[in-house]
């Protein structure tokens, strides 16, 4: 059904694959090569998905974009397009709010002194992180 190194989830009908290995990608790196792969960045629209993308934070402790993005720091979209309230799912990593700065702020995923699987956003174009895709099955 998926891909080989690919994974597939039950409840959400999709196929995940996780880019572990050297070498990280901005945000709009990240997008063209789960785009390249036939998907987007994961994002998420329920807690289940949600709780899934957590087991793949648990694989590598390690930052992960997610296909979550806003032009002014506050809205927030998926990369399918879906306005979300990412606060319903989990928390910031940095004292509880987004970090300031002009431009497109993208989601990533990762944990920081104390806080477990919370938000970081960055620059989309310069900052690197790992790769979480997702393909849904049709």
């Amino acid at each position: 059904m998926c891909s080989p190194g690919w994974s597939y989830n039950l409840i959400t009908g999709a196929c995940y694959g996780v880019n572990l290995l050297p070498p990280r990608l901005s945000w709009m790196g990240a997008e063209e090569y789960c785009k390249k792969s036939g998907g987007h960045l994961v994002s998420f629209q329920t807690q289940e998905e949600y709780e899934h993308l957590l087991s793949y934070f648990f694989v590598s402790w390690d930052e992960m974009w997610i296909g979550i993005y806003s032009d002014d720091g506050e809205k927030w979209k998926t990369v399918e397009g879906h306005e979300i309230d990412i606060l319903k799912f989990g928390k910031w990593c940095t004292n509880g709010y987004p970090g300031k700065f002009d431009g497109k702020h993208c989601l990533g995923f990762g944990s920081t002194e104390g806080v477990n699987h919370c938000f970081h956003n960055h620059d989309c174009g310069t900052y690197k992180m790992r790769i979480i895709c997702k393909k849904q099955i049709f």
